[in-house]
C-alpha cells in the first residue's frame, strides 16, 4: 500500500478545512484541531475562550476513590449503578459536563475515574458519591473528613437541591454564609447571605447564575479573612516539593484584578500553608506547578481555599522577573523532569489586569499601548483574545523594582499604567 508523508496529509486536511464546502461541522463550543507532529492548527473554533476547569470537589472525589483503592476497600473492577438522580442532575439531561451514563446502567470504577478526570463528568461524581456513601451529602462529609486528614483547614459546606435543603443547611452553618452554584464561573450566582430572609433570593440568584440547567447549590461557612495569597507549588518527578515566594492578590467580582510578590505573611502562617500545599499536591500526585490559594486571618490563621493544577493567573507577576524562573519555566521543567536547583526572589513585582469596557464579537483594538511602553521597568502583555465582553481580562501590565522598594507604590504604578490602555 502506498504511503504519504505526514506533512502532506496535514496540508490536504488544511486545504479541506479552508474550503467552505468542506468546512468542519461540530456541536462543540470550543475546538482545537492540531497536527500532532508539527503543532500546526488545522481548525479552531473559540479556541482561546476561557473554559472553566474541573472543580476542587472533583479532585477531592478522585482522591477519595484513590484512597479506597489503596486500602483495598474498592477495586477498579467494582461496578456501580447509575441512579435517576445522577442522570438527571449530572447526566445528559442536565446540559452540563457529563460522562453520558444512561439511567440504570452499570459502570466500573476504572471507567468512572476516567469519566471524572478526562470528561469532568458531573454524573460520574454523583454515581461515585451515591454508591460509596449512600448520598451526595454523606459523601461531602467523607470529603471533609479526608480534607482534615490532609491537614486542610477549610470552610464547612453542604449541598442543596431545593430551597428547603438550603434552609436546613443554613441552620447548621449559621449566618453569615456563602451560597453559590454547583457549576459556575467568575463569581456568577454567588451570594453572601446575612439572614434567613435572604435565602430565597440567594436560591433563585444561584440557580439563575448556574451553568447548564443544574439546580443544585453549595452553601458554605463564611470565613472572615484579612487577605489572600497564592502559593505557587512545584511537584517534581525526582526531587522535593518547592515553593515560590508567596504572591498576594486581589479579586473583584470573582476574578483576579492584581497580584504582587512577595506578599507579607507571618512565617508561622507561611509554614502552615506550605505544609497544606505539599500534602494536597502529593495526595493528588503528578509533576508540575500548582496554584494553591489560601485565606489569611490574623485571628484564625490559614485556610485552604482553592487549587488550580496549572500555572496560575496571579502567578503572571513572575513574568516581571521577580524570580530566577517564572511560573511557566518552572512548570515546563517539572513536567519534563528537568532539575530545578532552587527558586529565589530576585526583585519585587506587581501586576494589574487590563479590562474590557465593551462587549463585541469583533476582534478588539487597543489605545494607549504607546504610553505604557514609555514607562520604565514595565512590561505589557496583551492576551490576544478574539472577542470581548464587559470586564473581560484582555491583558496585563507588569512592573518591577528592587527588593527594598515600596511595594504599595509599585502596586499603584501597575494599576495606574493598566488604566491607560483602552479596549475598543
Amino acid at each position: 500500500m502506498k504511503t504519504y508523508p505526514k506533512w502532506l496529509s496535514a496540508a490536504v486536511l488544511s486545504a479541506m478545512l479552508a474550503s467552505p464546502a468542506a468546512a468542519l461541522e461540530t456541536k462543540a463550543k470550543n475546538v482545537i484541531l492540531m497536527d500532532y507532529d508539527t503543532g500546526e492548527y488545522l481548525f479552531a473554533e473559540n479556541a482561546f475562550v476561557p473554559v472553566a476547569p474541573a472543580s476542587m470537589s472533583k479532585l477531592m472525589t478522585v482522591y477519595v476513590l484513590f484512597s479506597k483503592l489503596k486500602d483495598g476497600t474498592l477495586s477498579l473492577e467494582d461496578v456501580f449503578s447509575v441512579s435517576e438522580n445522577a442522570w438527571r442532575t449530572g447526566g445528559a439531561a442536565s446540559g452540563s459536563s457529563t460522562m453520558f451514563l444512561p439511567i440504570g446502567s452499570k459502570v466500573t470504577v476504572e471507567n468512572l475515574i476516567k469519566g471524572i478526570i478526562i470528561q469532568s463528568g458531573n454524573d460520574a461524581c454523583i454515581v461515585a458519591a451515591e454508591n460509596i456513601a449512600g448520598s451526595e451529602e454523606d459523601f461531602a462529609e467523607l470529603m471533609n473528613a479526608k480534607a482534615k486528614e490532609l491537614g486542610l483547614k477549610t470552610a464547612k459546606y453542604f449541598y442543596a437541591k431545593s430551597l428547603d435543603e438550603l434552609k436546613t443547611a443554613a441552620e447548621k452553618i449559621g449566618f453569615p454564609c456563602v451560597v453559590k452554584p454547583l457549576m459556575s464561573s467568575s463569581g456568577k450566582g454567588q451570594s453572601l447571605v446575612k439572614s434567613a430572609d435572604e435565602l430565597e433570593h440567594a436560591w433563585e440568584y444561584g440557580c439563575n447564575g448556574s451553568r447548564g440547567d443544574i439546580k443544585e447549590l453549595i452553601i458554605e461557612e463564611f470565613i472572615k479573612f484579612d487577605s489572600e495569597i497564592t502559593l505557587l507549588t512545584v511537584t517534581q518527578k525526582n526531587g522535593p516539593t518547592l515553593f515560590c515566594p508567596p504572591i498576594g492578590h486581589v479579586q473583584k467580582g470573582g476574578d483576579y484584578r492584581e497580584s504582587f510578590q512577595p506578599a507579607h505573611i507571618d512565617p508561622a502562617h507561611l509554614k502552615e500553608a506550605q505544609e497544606m500545599a505539599e500534602k494536597v499536591t502529593r495526595a493528588l500526585t503528578g509533576a508540575g506547578l500548582w496554584g494553591v490559594e489560601f485565606f489569611l486571618s490574623h485571628e484564625n490563621g490559614v485556610y485552604f481555599s482553592e487549587l488550580s493544577p496549572r500555572p496560575h493567573d496571579t502567578g503572571m507577576v513572575t513574568l516581571a522577573g521577580t524570580q530566577n524562573l517564572n511560573e511557566f519555566e518552572l512548570h515546563c521543567r517539572a513536567v519534563l523532569g528537568l532539575p530545578i536547583p532552587n527558586i529565589k526572589q530576585e526583585r519585587m513585582g506587581a501586576s494589574a489586569v487590563i479590562l474590557s469596557t465593551i462587549a463585541s464579537q469583533e476582534r478588539p483594538n487597543y489605545r494607549g499601548m504607546e504610553e505604557v511602553t514609555k514607562e520604565e521597568d514595565t512590561y505589557l502583555r496583551i492576551f490576544g483574545k478574539p472577542t470581548t465582553r464587559v470586564n473581560r481580562r484582555m491583558g496585563v501590565v507588569l512592573c518591577y523594582a528592587p527588593l527594598d522598594s515600596d511595594l504599595d507604590a509599585l502596586r499603584d504604578k501597575a494599576k495606574r499604567i493598566a488604566g491607560k490602555v483602552e479596549v475598543y
